[in-house]
């Protein structure tokens, strides 16, 4: 297909090449400065570049002859200028340029079919109301490659609205369909998924909502220039999104992987403060101020299923999808964020609880084994940092201090169940050093093992 920028600020030319551009089928590309002539890549393929001269002066047009030095280069000038010392070939009226444009498409007339061409066929045939309301589609390979019958097969039937009608210039099948970005979006993401299954690198390219038939040609000709553009780059992002301003909008797959983000991110945080500022972040992205509130309530549903799980979803569904707008979302999503955030302390609590019952019940039972804490932490498969760090912070000790405790406690009972020798009970209780033994049982209890089984003697003589 024909691509060609205008190099103008006067809108009068712009119209007139629009129109000329339009029946030979060309994708063109109006810049009034150099920032949005720049906006190209240099290598981007026109077929051919108009400069007003009538608006720009010598530098400008040399800087984009530089630019663009691989580009043929047409100077428009009125027909009362001189134009004898001129650098590029020069145009001076309308059939003029009909006659650059039949040069530079010789096959013009010969193409077997043309989409803009086949754009005025419907509206001769329907009338401008076959455009209205409907969304363009474009589903493009990211090679040069026609693949036009794989894309259309992989259309999928089920999800077509009625009003659908397709038709291809031989390298992309274009389309027009009355449904709502969401189902364009899922029809987009289905006919990439199965054309990837077929090894067929794809992209798509929808609009906004069209509003007459000079909406269709203008939207259908811009869509053109940028795909080139997509191509060069090799930029894409399976789905582009563009508003009939021709601003690129957040790809809808972007937006849920952002949504997913911010899940994840509030799930791992535990700062009320941080995760107040990522719910704030998210609603005011700039890709979401036009989005309808059903597509917020999605968006809300995927954070909470990312953040949580699936029981919080469900469980938050039906205030989810009542809320009306995205100030009600943000105070719903904000409020559940904080309950679940104290339900999973709670929770956090008692999984710590049962962690330091199983500790207790292995030091009870094996405590007169050979016990650190690197064995117990092997038997309940976590770290012993971990199991050191939540233990003291359960039992006020560390685990040898607690271990130590509970064998002292066995001793002081052999003691005075029967007449063991003291160095046989230091070793039943677990301590391999009986001085070790001796001088940590005057420190818990404040005598020798001697004097505390004299002092129950006593006790039971008296009794």
């Amino acid at each position: 297909m024909l691509c060609a920028l205008l190099v103008s600020s006067n809108e009068a030319t712009a119209e007139s090449f629009r129109t000329v551009a339009l029946d030979f089928g060309c994708v063109l590309k109006v810049a009034q400065t150099k920032e949005e002539y720049y906006d190209f890549a240099a290598d981007t393929p026109f077929t051919a570049i108009f400069l007003d001269g009538d608006e720009l002066d010598d530098n400008i047009c040399e800087d984009v002859a530089k630019r663009f030095n691989k580009t043929k280069i047409y100077l428009l000038l009125s027909e009362n200028k001189n134009n004898v010392n001129y650098k590029f070939p020069v145009i001076n009226s309308t059939n003029e340029i009909k006659q650059v444009f039949s040069e530079l498409l010789p096959q013009f007339e010969n193409r077997p079919f043309n989409i803009l061409s086949s754009i005025r066929v419907c509206e001769n045939a329907m009338g401008n109301d076959f455009y209205k309301g409907k969304r363009f589609l474009a589903i493009y390979s990211n090679n040069i490659t026609p693949v036009v019958d794989e894309i259309l097969s992989a259309f999928p039937v089920e999800l077509l609205p009625d009003a659908f009608d397709a038709f291809t210039d031989g390298s992309a099948v274009y389309a027009l369909l009355d449904a709502s970005a969401n189902t364009v979006n899922r029809i987009c993401y289905h006919v990439i998924f199965e054309l990837h299954n077929v090894n067929i690198s794809a992209f798509a390219v929808f609009t906004d909502a069209i509003t007459d038939f000079e909406n269709a040609c203008q939207l259908f000709a811009d869509l053109g220039s940028y795909v080139v553009k997509l191509r060069l780059e090799n930029n894409n992002n399976d789905i582009c999104y563009y508003n009939n301003e021709m601003h690129l909008l957040e790809p809808f797959g972007n937006i849920i992987k952002k949504v997913q983000a911010t899940g994840y991110k509030i799930r791992t945080c535990k700062n009320d403060a941080k995760i107040g500022a990522l719910i704030e972040g998210f609603f005011n992205q700039t890709q979401l101020s036009g989005a309808t509130i059903v597509n917020m309530q999605f968006l809300v549903c995927e954070i909470l299923r990312s953040a949580f799980d699936e029981d919080v979803l469900y469980n938050n569904l039906f205030a989810v999808i009542s809320s009306k707008s995205s100030s009600e979302l943000k105070q719903l999503l904000t409020s559940v964020c904080a309950k679940e955030k104290i339900r999973q302390g709670d929770l956090e609590v008692s999984s710590n609880e049962r962690i330091i019952r199983q500790i207790c019940d292995i030091i009870e039972t094996e405590y007169a084994s050979e016990l650190y804490l690197d064995r117990v932490a092997e038997q309940i498969y976590l770290s012993p940092a971990y199991i050191s760090r939540i233990f003291k912070k359960s039992t006020g000790m560390n685990f040898v201090k607690y271990l130590n405790d509970v064998r002292l406690k066995k001793a002081a009972a052999l003691l005075i169940e029967d007449d063991y020798p003291i160095k046989e009970i230091s070793k039943k209780v677990g301590f391999s050093d009986v001085s070790y033994f001796c001088s940590c049982f005057k420190k818990k209890y404040g005598m020798t093992t001697v004097q505390y089984r004299r002092a129950y003697i006593l006790k039971e003589i008296e009794a």
